[in-house]
């Protein structure tokens, strides 16, 4: 069996495991039950593979967009503002229409757009805590991007039935739009009630004439039936897509850790800066999916790695941030400290020296799969633990650890991605301060690759504070890289050695042979990720 084969077996376990856990901590009805059994049955018709620039042609030729909302994932909120992004050419009025918000507090919207309501009081005065409790800053750019570019906000929440909230979502929506018939529309709603034959129907009974867009986000069933294989962009009908940017266990994922943390949470309080980060703290099946991930990865990389061997390790996180602190003042050096401590309170995650022990400030499955690469990783490295004196070639250690993080991640969820060459170039117009200067000594070091000595030079020239995120930036991208090799020439023997690579003891030799086998120099410049 194929490595491809043993991870697809895996996700499927995984992802059925997810969605259990899900239904046991739902709180069902007969009608929400029969809104699933309608989207599952729309989801399964036939689709083709589409592409960008028709989402956008049509998504530019419509007046009323509707993006399905899976409300405890964040990514579906991060797709809005990339396809607003995307848009950003058409001169055309926005209109953005939020189901989070009741449509009796539009004067408190208007009130906090115009500047005259704190935050905090806006979310108040609309007892977001109450009504609605999904994380908040998945809504926040919104409001500032209304602000930035002039954009209204209205809300569509209401009380009753999911048919009787939609009734009244359909008339608000209507209303606006006869209104403001030269405004563009953006509706981000449930994905249960987007469906053809639920809300987008009922407005066009109100607004016969009216072209609307229906996207839909990383449904389950088209993913599993391309095997995995799926375009990210897939089409049903000429006016209904799919955005299809995540495995569909990543968002069951975050309404398990949204049921286990913050919707029965007496504490829950919107002055925690815990609860608008969205903080994640390890949940009680964190051990037993860390291991099982091990497990998986040593099988299906073939990595050869003891069961044993593998099932020594400890995942520490802020709850356990006093035995953090405990080991971190063992360290042998003060400079060893001095690192360790700033990464704790930069809340980055990584590997204690000399042990499997692992701090992670927060969780998620993408978190996790990377520290599963960052174990393996470390119990295949025989060789001691590098001196932090050795700034060179513990900075080539924190790269390859950082690559072979984000390779294992990206067998997990392979929609993963990171900025590459020309995404940091753009990035470096917009940015200053700190963020400009990381990006800046990331651009030297990408630079600097092929040369051992200008490498050296450049990391010279830093503290290891100072490097530390241009290392994960560099690693990401390597790991990234790898990756794509290693899945467009799994059967191939080049394939295998760039595995062998990553995973072997750190050096500038291996990683200069890495950056060649992985044909890294020959176009680094020419990449960037996806859109979506």
């Amino acid at each position: 069996m194929s490595s491809g084969q043993n991870i697809k077996e895996f996700q499927k376990d995984f992802y059925k495991q997810l969605l259990s856990r899900v239904q046991e901590l739902e709180e069902s009805s007969e009608e929400l039950e029969s809104y699933k059994k309608n989207l599952k049955r729309y989801s399964k018709r036939e689709f083709r593979e589409s592409s960008l620039e028709k989402l956008l042609n049509t998504a530019l030729n419509s007046q009323i967009i509707y993006l399905g909302d899976f409300h405890t994932f964040d990514q579906n909120t991060k797709n809005l503002r990339r396809l607003i992004s995307a848009m950003e050419e058409d001169p055309t009025p926005f209109i953005m229409a939020f189901e989070f918000i009741h449509y009796k507090k539009q004067r408190t919207i208007d009130y906090y757009l115009d500047g005259h309501l704190t935050e905090l009081e806006f979310l108040e005065e609309i007892d977001f805590q109450n009504s609605w409790r999904f994380p908040w800053n998945h809504y926040r750019p919104f409001f500032e991007l209304a602000r930035e570019k002039g954009h209204t906000i209205i809300g569509l929440n209401t009380s009753g039935s999911l048919m009787e909230r939609d009734v009244m979502a359909s008339k608000i929506i209507s209303k606006y739009h006869k209104d403001y018939p030269d405004f563009k529309m953006i509706v981000l709603f449930g994905e249960l009630h987007i469906v053809p034959n639920k809300l987008p129907m009922m407005v066009q009974k109100e607004l016969p004439e009216s072209k609307q867009l229906i996207i839909h986000q990383n449904l389950d069933h088209p993913y599993w039936e391309s095997n995995g294989e799926i375009s990210e962009i897939i089409q049903f009908t000429p006016r209904e897509f799919s955005l299809q940017t995540s495995p569909p266990w990543i968002k069951y994922e975050s309404m398990i850790y949204w049921y286990e943390n913050l919707c029965e949470d007496p504490d829950y309080d919107l002055h925690e800066i815990e609860i608008q980060k969205g903080l994640r703290l390890f949940n009680s099946n964190v051990i037993d999916n860390f291991l099982g991930l091990c497990k998986k990865m040593n099988q299906s990389l073939d990595l050869q790695i003891d069961l044993e061997d593998i099932s020594h390790f400890e995942l520490l996180d802020y709850n356990g941030l006093e035995q953090v602190q405990n080991e971190i003042e063992d360290l042998k050096t003060k400079k060893e400290t001095d690192f360790y401590t700033f990464l704790v309170k930069s809340s980055h995650a990584f590997k204690l020296p000399e042990k499997y022990k692992y701090f992670c400030p927060n969780y998620s499955i993408n978190r996790l799969a990377s520290l599963v690469g960052l174990h393996l990783k470390s119990i295949l490295s025989t060789k001691k633990a590098l001196s932090i004196e050795n700034k060179y070639d513990y900075f080539l250690d924190l790269v390859l650890q950082s690559a072979c993080s984000f390779f294992v991640s990206k067998m997990i969820n392979h929609y993963r991605k990171c900025n590459h060459y020309l995404d940091l170039r753009k990035e470096l117009e917009t940015v200053g301060g700190t963020k400009k200067k990381e990006i800046e000594i990331t651009l030297n070091l990408i630079d600097h690759m092929t040369s051992i000595k200008q490498l050296q030079k450049v990391i010279d020239s830093f503290t290891l504070k100072t490097l530390y995120r241009p290392s994960r930036n560099l690693g990401k991208i390597i790991g990234e890289l790898t990756f794509n090799f290693y899945v467009e020439k799994e059967k191939d023997q080049d394939a295998v050695l760039a595995k062998i690579l990553l995973f072997s003891e750190t050096n500038q030799d291996v990683l200069s042979t890495l950056l060649e086998q992985i044909n890294f120099f020959d176009n680094y410049k020419a990449f960037s990720k996806r859109l979506f």
